[in-house]
């Protein structure tokens, strides 16, 4: 269902935004699908989960790279913010 949805409401190349990314589907359909996401979520447990997810997607030979910020104000994010990472 995520990946219809990522599917039909952007285009690749373009930013989702997941507020509360918990097991971090939504990150990776979207780099499946050559999507960039910004992810956030209050529970440090959900980064380890992610990370897994990561690691089986390059062994399963797909590229996966992100940048984590811990916190940021909004200017921050307006003046670093590329379309060519992931966040």
């Amino acid at each position: 269902m995520i990946d219809r949805l990522i599917k039909s409401l952007s285009y690749p190349g373009s930013i989702v935004l997941d507020f509360f990314a918990g097991s971090g589907t939504v990150g990776r359909v979207c780099i499946a699908q050559g999507r960039h996401c910004l992810m956030c979520d209050s529970d440090p447990a959900s980064k380890d989960y992610f990370n897994k997810h990561i690691e089986l997607m390059k062994n399963l030979g797909q590229d996966a790279e992100y940048e984590e910020i811990q916190r940021v104000d909004d200017i921050t994010v307006h003046k670093n913010l590329q379309k060519t990472t992931i966040y």
